[in-house]
């Protein structure tokens, strides 16, 4: 595949999806040690997603973190989160467990009319050429 193909192009930006960040550390001994404990590296695909999302949402309490700017390690100490570090979360254990998923901001005024929390961060599954 040529280095200037579309094709080229586009598997080079779904390989920064998974990348460190200085937010999503998905290489801190905390986030690999629970994903070994868990044994959602040897899950496929459709599992890993559905069980890394399970443990962000069922096992992570809803609590407000002293910053949305934090690492996914420091949420995961924290044990709780709110929609946007749980969402750092999630996308460093997706990570982890070699799931390319992008994370983008999105400004929903209709979901905080008052201005209060009008930054929200919500996964995106890639779907590729797909409809």
């Amino acid at each position: 595949m040529p280095a200037g193909s579309a094709m080229a192009r586009r598997a080079s930006a779904m390989d920064e999806l998974l990348e460190k960040t200085a937010l999503v550390d998905f290489d801190h001994p905390s986030i690999r040690d629970l994903v070994a404990s868990r044994g959602w590296v040897a899950l496929d695909e459709e599992a890993k997603i559905r069980s890394v999302y399970d443990f962000v949402r069922d096992e992570m309490r809803f609590g407000y973190n002293k910053d949305d700017a934090i690492p996914a390690s420091r949420v995961l100490a924290d044990g709780y989160g709110q929609c946007n570090t749980k969402g750092i979360l999630l996308m460093a254990l997706l990570r982890a467990v070699g799931v390319q998923m992008p994370l983008p901001w999105l400004h929903d005024r209709q979901a905080s009319p008052e201005g209060s929390a009008e930054r929200h961060l919500v996964p995106a599954r890639p779907t590729g050429d797909r409809a």
